[in-house]
Order: C-alpha cells, then sequence, then structure tokens
C-alpha cells in the first residue's frame, strides 16, 4: 500500500513540474559573467540525465533506499515484487539497470570544433549597406617595431545612402585604443569606455544624402608587450550601445536597420 501511495505522489509531482515547466530558461547575466541556464522538466540537462529522472530521484523507497537505486520501469512478479533489469550490452553508459544513449544533440555538442577568433566574422553580408573592420596580419618582429601599436580600418564599403549613424564596437580587453581621424573619408565622432572595452560613435555628414564608400574610423590597437606569435585580438561590430540603445543607419527617409539592410564584418589584429 505505502508503494503505491509513494508512486501516486511521484507521479503527481512530475504532472506538475511538466505542465508549468515545459520549456528551457535561459537567463543571461550581465556582460561580465557568463549567461546561466536552467533545465525543466522533460527537459535533458548537459550531464545527460533529464529533470524528471532528477525529480524522481528526490523521493524514498519503501526499504530506504533511494528512487535511484529502484527502477521504476523494472518488471513486477505476480507477488509484486521488482525484478531486477540485465543492462544491455548497447548500453552507451554504465548503471545499475542501464542508461539511455548520450543524445545526438550532446554528442553533436561535444565534437564541434572550438570557435577560431582570428577568423573574420560576418553579419548579413547581402546587405545593402556593410561595414568591414579591418584584420591585420602582423609578424611579431613587425609588433615590435611598431612599439607594439597596429592601426586599424573601419570602412563603409556598401552604402545605398546615409545621412546619419550611431554604431560601436567591441573590443578585445587586454589591448588599449586610440582614434585617428585624420585622412578619413568620413568624419566620426566616437568615445571609448576602457572600463568596459566599448567604443560607441555619433556621425552625420549633413543635410545631403552621401552614397559613396570610404574609411568611417582608424583605430589605433596598442597590444600587450607580453603578446606572442598565434595570438589573437578581435574587435567586434556592436549593433546595441552600452545604453541599450539601437545602432543607427538611416539616408532621408529610408532606416536601414529598420529594414534589415545593415550588414557587417568584425575583424581585428593577429599576430604571425
Amino acid at each position: 500500500m505505502n508503494r503505491k501511495i509513494l508512486a501516486a505522489l511521484a507521479s503527481a509531482v512530475l504532472l506538475l513540474n511538466a505542465a508549468g515547466c515545459s520549456k528551457m530558461t535561459e537567463v543571461t547575466s550581465s556582460p561580465d559573467s557568463a549567461p546561466v541556464s536552467t533545465t525543466m522538466a522533460g527537459e535533458t540537462a548537459p550531464d545527460g540525465t533529464n529533470a524528471a529522472d532528477s525529480a524522481a530521484t528526490a523521493e524514498t523507497a519503501p526499504d530506504g533506499t533511494g528512487a535511484a537505486d529502484t527502477n521504476v520501469d523494472a518488471p513486477v512478479n505476480a507477488d509484486g515484487e521488482t525484478q531486477p533489469v540485465t543492462p544491455s550490452a548497447d548500453d552507451d553508459q554504465e548503471g545499475e539497470y542501464g542508461t539511455a544513449p548520450v543524445s545526438a544533440d550532446s554528442q553533436a555538442n561535444a565534437d564541434a570544433p572550438a570557435p577560431d577568433a582570428a577568423k573574420p566574422k560576418a553579419d548579413n553580408a547581402s546587405a545593402k549597406l556593410h561595414v568591414t573592420i579591418e584584420t591585420v596580419d602582423v609578424s611579431l618582429d613587425e609588433l615590435k617595431a611598431q612599439d607594439y601599436t597596429v592601426p586599424l580600418v573601419v570602412t563603409l564599403d556598401k552604402n545605398p545612402g546615409i545621412t546619419y549613424s550611431e554604431w560601436g564596437l567591441k573590443l578585445d580587453s587586454r589591448c588599449t585604443y586610440t582614434t585617428d581621424s585624420k585622412g578619413l573619408d568620413f568624419s566620426t565622432v566616437s568615445f571609448i569606455n576602457d572600463e568596459k572595452h566599448f567604443l560607441w560613435t555619433a556621425w552625420t555628414s549633413g543635410a545631403q544624402v552621401a552614397d559613396y564608400d570610404g574609411s568611417l574610423l582608424k583605430l589605433n590597437v596598442k597590444l600587450p608587450m607580453d603578446a606572442k606569435s598565434g595570438d589573437s585580438y578581435q574587435i567586434a561590430y556592436a549593433d546595441v550601445s552600452l545604453a541599450d540603445a539601437a545602432h543607427i543607419w538611416v539616408g532621408g527617409d529610408n532606416d536601414w536597420v529598420k529594414s534589415g539592410q545593415v550588414g557587417w564584418t568584425d575583424g581585428g589584429v593577429n599576430v604571425k
């Protein structure tokens, strides 16, 4: 009788969890900390277990053992006694009664290669308006000769016509930065937040629509003195400011951001 009551209670708890928490909730913390994810009932956690199984584990069997020691799916004989199950030779992981194979998604994530920070990343490359952050490859000897400072140019290489823009750059925290407006095709006002490693711009060309391509910003990147061959320092386009304001690219009556016509390619510095 006790076993039937406990089984009924466990089933009720799992049904309540499945009804109210059937989706995974992801909580994203501040930029300085990693995102946190919560696995709910019915979903597979990073360790391969199921949230429903975790809830069942908290229950105690009549003989004093935890639910983890009692297989609720094991066959029952005529006297109502649970019979042990022999693990299958095909089981991917060992356990008292065997466990389910690792999911295909978990295996795919484990086999996925690590991202290459030195490789430029593009967003919406087919957009009408496109910004490219230069990728500069420099040898260690060249770096030392330049006092570890590398100039890098941000270019508007596809321009359907603009009168005003605001956009930013996410900077590598290991470097320091200054901007230079000499010899640029556009006049760009920029502000650098050294603490947040972030740059935001405000630029306008006046009343007339500018529809030519050219350089928007020159960034002098000061690499650390311990930089070595193989190091990569990425500079990424930022479409949201530190105040949560979206980037702006407008030309007359055209809002290129709202129409989804703004793309960019990230860049940075690679030490050869």
